[in-house]
């Protein structure tokens, strides 16, 4: 059917009010983004500051042995390892040039995207508002619900990665048999992280499958 069997406690469904929480979520999510990716491009630029320093104070030691070069001083030698040098650090430079702009990229795709989440959110809020006094407020009553889908959500994403980790780690030892590795008596399941497996088989204690978390559809 389609309609969500999730909701407030008094039984208010989160058909109209889920893009207001999805515009939310977004926003937060996105927030988070820019913070990371503004410390990238942050760590990039000094990075790039110190590099391009050092590449400043390897040229004017390049232009003190051209002097002393040209005043039949003999630097041959010094002055070839400063100029392999100074190019290792320009290819450096550059390489991080490209890190700080890909970051910067990155940055400002996430505050744009964070921006018109909030944006959305403000303007689905100013509309529902409008008819809407503390002790009715849809968004209010089933914002406990969309919490506690958020952390299941977020609790099986968890679970999900444990997984692939498990799974990783088990074709690794498959590869290892089939190769005819050969396997020492005193190996643990420690040496294969197989104790994960321990873990991974509480999963369905673990995790949270009640129906109010679930729209219909999710739940077929």
């Amino acid at each position: 059917s389609g309609e969500p069997v999730g909701g407030a406690a008094d039984g208010t469904t989160d058909a109209k009010v889920t893009p207001y929480f999805d515009a939310e979520f977004r926003m937060q999510t996105g927030r988070k983004l820019v913070q990371e990716s503004c410390a990238l491009y942050a760590k990039y630029l000094a990075a790039h500051e110190d590099q391009a320093a050092g590449i400043q104070a390897q040229e004017m030691k390049l232009e003190a042995l051209g002097r002393i070069r040209s005043e039949g001083g003999q630097v041959d030698d010094i002055h070839s390892q400063t100029c392999a040098k100074l190019g290792d650090m320009l290819v450096t430079l550059r390489a991080t040039e490209d890190s700080r702009d890909k970051a910067h990229a990155e940055y400002e795709a996430a505050l744009a995207a964070c921006l018109d989440a909030r944006a959305e959110r403000d303007e689905i809020l100013k509309e529902h508002h409008w008819a809407c006094t503390d002790d009715t407020c849809s968004i209010a009553r089933c914002r406990p619900y969309f919490k506690a889908k958020r952390e299941h959500e977020s609790r099986l994403a968890e679970e999900g990665r444990m997984l692939e980790c498990l799974r990783a780690r088990l074709e690794d030892v498959l590869k290892d048999v089939a190769g005819g590795r050969h396997v020492s008596s005193a190996t643990t399941l420690d040496d294969y992280d197989l104790r994960m497996v321990d873990a991974c088989e509480d999963l369905d204690s673990a995790t949270v499958c009640d129906d109010d978390y679930l729209t219909a559809d999710e739940a077929d």
